[in-house]
């Protein structure tokens, strides 16, 4: 039975993921460049957030789990030990990096004309 919700809103009842997000073409490219994350996780009521591994490193949140999980402090670690640290807290609180992100979700971006945004679609749907 087909009911209509909303008036001109092609709807379905799929379980895909899809959204269409406009980025800064400038924190898009450091995303890409491997310097940007981005926060999706999925018990979160938000937008997904962008921000700079320095900022997730900086993060109460990091430097709490840090102390939780590895009894150190940010200062007392080493380069190799505080990546090791940071990719496991990325993939525990669900923060993607370009790469993994791109195997999760097929990505689409475009540059908008006349602006400094790039738009980007996402799409899952092999549940």
């Amino acid at each position: 039975m087909k009911v209509q919700v909303r008036r001109g809103v092609f709807e379905t009842n799929s379980s895909a993921t899809h959204s269409l997000t406009l980025y800064e073409k400038s924190e898009w490219e450091k995303f890409k460049n491997g310097e940007g994350l981005i926060d999706e996780s999925w018990h979160s009521d938000k937008s997904p957030k962008y921000q700079t591994k320095d900022d997730v490193r900086n993060s109460k949140q990091f430097q709490s789990w840090l102390k939780d999980h590895y009894d150190k402090e940010l200062k007392q670690m080493d380069k190799d030990e505080l990546d090791e640290a940071l990719a496991e807290f990325m993939d525990e609180e669900c923060i993607w990096d370009y790469d993994s992100y791109t195997e999760y979700y097929e990505v689409l971006e475009e540059e908008v004309p006349n602006s400094n945004h790039v738009a980007v679609s996402i799409y899952r749907g092999d549940w």
